[in-house]
């Protein structure tokens, strides 16, 4: 996938995107597409990656090479931190969902919590990368959506919204239970 850049010389492709410097956004539509974003925002961030989500989507966020940069992110020093906000946990319950796993491992730097009921209606989904990089898709049952790399006023907009929803979020005792 290829996008003109801000300047309109080269294409920048979504595979070199650099978080926090590349101002071109790209618009994603298929699962491999949300993965693959999900994945290099991950893999890029230093400091705090941060999750919305309806069911901790198993085709984005339950595989190797994201849980992988995930424990990267919060080996890489001891502020460093992931929060994750599930809608509905059941899904990633059943599926034994590898992040859930690494949640119960590394608990003081990988926290979920389950949404307050005030926050259980939201249809977006997205994710924070170091508070600059922003994955958001339109619907939690779609693939359709956008990925920048430098969001600006969108990262702080979400930024505000999904500390909102954390305060009021409670941590999900199933997460804690599973594989004990």
């Amino acid at each position: 996938m290829k996008h003109k850049s801000n300047d309109g010389n080269d294409p920048v492709s979504l595979e070199d995107a650099i978080l926090g410097e590349t101002q071109t956004p790209f618009k994603i539509s298929t699962p491999a597409e949300v993965q693959l974003a999900a994945l290099l925002l991950a893999r890029q961030s230093r400091r705090c990656l941060k999750i919305f989500s309806h069911d901790l989507e198993e085709m984005i966020y339950n595989n190797e090479a994201f849980v992988k940069s995930v424990v990267k992110i919060v080996k890489w020093h001891r502020s460093t931190f992931v929060q994750i906000l599930v809608q509905d946990p059941v899904p990633a319950l059943k599926c034994g969902h590898l992040l859930i796993e690494e949640s119960q491992r590394l608990s003081s730097q990988i926290q979920i919590r389950r949404t307050d009921k005030d926050f259980r209606d939201k249809t977006k989904c997205y994710l924070l990368a170091d508070d600059v990089g922003l994955l958001v898709r339109n619907h939690w049952n779609s693939y359709e959506g956008t990925v920048k790399f430098h969001a600006g006023g969108d990262a702080i907009k979400y930024h505000r919204l999904f500390s909102n929803a954390w305060e009021t979020g409670v941590p999900e005792v199933e997460f804690r239970r599973l594989g004990l």
